[in-house]
């Protein structure tokens, strides 16, 4: 149990555990290529993303959100974020998000994030939803 992140474009992905009658792959749709595990700062990221959209959510709502829709402003603040190692993304707790080794989460998915940032920057520039998803 615990934090699974994913972003990118609407897109459909093979599961090739489970066929279709016809016997090819089954397909499913998500948002990605891109998947984190237990990337608590990003997670305050996207949390603090959220607000500033829904500034009329409960602070129920914003703790629980699951899904955000990214522009190129939040893709612009996510690379300051991820330049000053998410300094000011400090998780202080939910077991399941991983605080007790955020620092880690962060340093270990730095490439990753930064390479999330171009593929939103691209995607974004041919009109293509960039979101972020997760679940625990």
């Amino acid at each position: 149990m615990g934090l699974d992140q994913s972003a990118g474009k609407w897109m459909e992905v093979e599961c090739s555990h489970f066929k279709n009658d016809d016997g090819t792959p089954e397909t499913y749709q998500v948002y990605g290529p891109f998947d984190w595990r237990k990337h608590a700062r990003l997670h305050m990221f996207m949390i603090e993303t959220y607000n500033r959209k829904h500034q009329d959510a409960t602070d129920e709502q914003v703790w629980h959100m699951q899904e955000v829709e990214l522009d190129s402003k939040d893709i612009d603040r996510l690379e300051k974020a991820i330049e000053n190692k998410y300094y000011d993304y400090f998780c202080e707790g939910g077991f399941f998000f991983g605080h007790q080794f955020q620092e880690e989460q962060a340093e270990y998915y730095e490439e990753q994030d930064k390479n999330f940032v171009k593929f939103a920057k691209k995607e974004l520039a041919k009109d293509n939803v960039i979101k972020y998803t997760c679940s625990w």
